[in-house]
């Protein structure tokens, strides 16, 4: 095994700069185990449908990396389009059985458990997505993945690290208060209706990019799960609002929510 391992996809695109940039980039920052650069969203033709350009520093603390990851539920680690230093890698691979759905979390996780995270804020590489990729799923489909996933890597952490024990209950608490909101998010995308406004084209997510409806089971779905994990009274209110307006059939601030998902997030501590 080389000094450096990528998994990336034939069918994405890259600069043919990456691998040289990425390599220099190691070679300025010792400390970092896991480099990736921002990253372009094309569709099959190859024409550009999204952008993800992550505001985060050239490098920054594992642990760090860690909580910002768990707390948003969003990394500005690509896998079709990182590169890991082998050392780095160590014995940690993809957990055998794991639900596909972030499951690449868990071992950039271990990565950081012990080295920096690096960032190239330029769009090294694009990342073809339609209908067919794993990640073109509702998100009622891949909340248990994001659950199980996390939750399995907080049970793992708190066992290599058992002075741990704060930082992981803070870790569980944000993964529910995530997937609340993420399935409040698709609940008030359910009734967008289709060019609706956005805030801006590079914030669209792969949700709105996919520009999917849910069926009624699927709708239902989210509804129960948002149920579930809702916690903080905030949660409880927001919960009975949108039903209490759905139930009224009052769906257009239903769906004005939607439209500002990136100055919500803020607001709601998801970034």
């Amino acid at each position: 095994m080389g000094a450096y391992i990528c998994i990336w996809h034939d069918h994405d695109e890259r600069e043919r700069t990456i691998v040289s940039e990425y390599v220099s980039f190691f070679e300025r920052h010792p400390t970092v185990g896991v480099v990736c650069s921002d990253w372009n969203l094309i569709n099959d033709a190859g024409q550009e449908i999204g952008v993800r350009d992550h505001d985060v520093g050239a490098v920054t603390s594992g642990m760090d990396y860690i909580e910002q990851t768990i707390r948003s539920g969003r990394t500005s680690i690509g896998i079709p389009g990182a590169m890991v230093r082998a050392a780095a890698l160590g014995d940690a691979r993809f957990v055998d059985g794991a639900p596909i759905g972030f499951g690449d979390f868990p071992l950039w996780f271990r990565v950081a458990e012990g080295w920096d995270v690096g960032h190239i804020n330029r769009r090294l590489w694009s990342w073809r997505q339609n209908r067919e990729s794993h990640s073109a799923r509702t998100i009622e489909s891949i909340a248990r993945d994001y659950d199980a996933n996390l939750t399995g890597y907080c049970d793992d952490h708190l066992h290599r690290w058992p002075d741990h024990a704060a930082i992981v209950k803070r870790w569980r608490a944000s993964i529910r208060h995530y997937l609340f909101w993420a399935l409040a998010y698709e609940v008030t995308l359910h009734f967008r209706k289709e060019g609706g406004d956005i805030d801006g084209a590079g914030g669209r997510s792969l949700f709105e990019i996919m520009d999917y409806r849910l069926s009624p089971e699927q709708f239902q779905n989210a509804v129960s799960q948002m149920k579930r994990y809702r916690t903080s009274a905030t949660e409880y209110a927001a919960y009975t609002g949108v039903m209490t307006l759905i139930h009224l059939r009052m769906t257009r601030p239903v769906a004005w929510l939607s439209r500002h998902q990136a100055a919500l997030r803020t607001v709601l501590g998801l970034k």
